[in-house]
């Protein structure tokens, strides 16, 4: 066992370069680009970083980035979140929190989120549940309820679902994949408005300092 771990790991040193080049042009091919004002970021930690948290994921902003980065939490953890007025815009609030809680199973989180004001608001909540599948990849759905509202129009709620998975290929190098939908829910009876729904890649590297 040793033998093959000391094998695999000379093989990921030598082959790096080639790896992540590879996994770099993975998520050019098959990531969508999003708009900064279409994800405004959960958490210091991930907004610190650009919102570019899929692969790193170790805290209870996971359930947002990458459900199966809460599997990489060993104790209970909750966080609150709170933008009173974004870009100055007091319409443009945000309020959040969201909790992890390892069991004997695996892990279970929680998200609340509420954006808005009274002419357009969005009211969230999500479930998540992560566990890891060997020693070095983890991975998670979430089940998210979505409440529209819009004055004077109406509102609607739906449910969606988004899954993600988290690997180590080194100490130092990690990978990061979510899907967002991944059902194709819709706002509306008409098909083709859908839930945001793209699919995050990114390659973390960790450094020493």
């Amino acid at each position: 066992m040793i033998i093959q771990q000391q094998k695999y790991r000379q093989f990921i040193l030598c082959h790096q370069e080639k790896l992540l080049a590879s996994l770099f042009v993975l998520l050019f091919l098959f990531c969508h680009c999003i708009f900064a004002m279409e994800h405004n970021g959960r958490g210091v930690k991930a907004i610190g970083m650009s919102n570019a948290f899929v692969a790193v994921a170790d805290n209870s902003w996971a359930i947002v980035y990458n459900p199966a980065g809460i599997s990489q939490l060993d104790n209970s953890l909750m966080s609150f979140f709170y933008v009173p007025s974004q870009f100055g815009v007091p319409e443009l609030s945000t309020k959040a929190c969201s909790g992890v809680f390892p069991a004997s199973f695996g892990n279970l989180g929680f998200k609340l989120e509420e954006f808005g004001f009274a002419l357009y608001s969005e009211t969230e909540f999500g479930i998540a549940y992560s566990r890891y599948l060997d020693k070095k990849v983890g991975a998670g759905l979430c089940l998210n309820y979505n409440h529209l509202q819009i004055a004077k129009y109406g509102n609607v709620q739906t449910l969606y679902i988004n899954a993600g998975l988290i690997g180590k290929i080194t100490d130092e190098v990690r990978t990061g994949f979510c899907f967002s939908n991944i059902a194709r829910y819709h706002v509306t009876k008409k098909a083709e408005v859908y839930l945001r729904r793209y699919p995050w890649a990114f390659v973390g590297y960790r450094m020493k300092i």
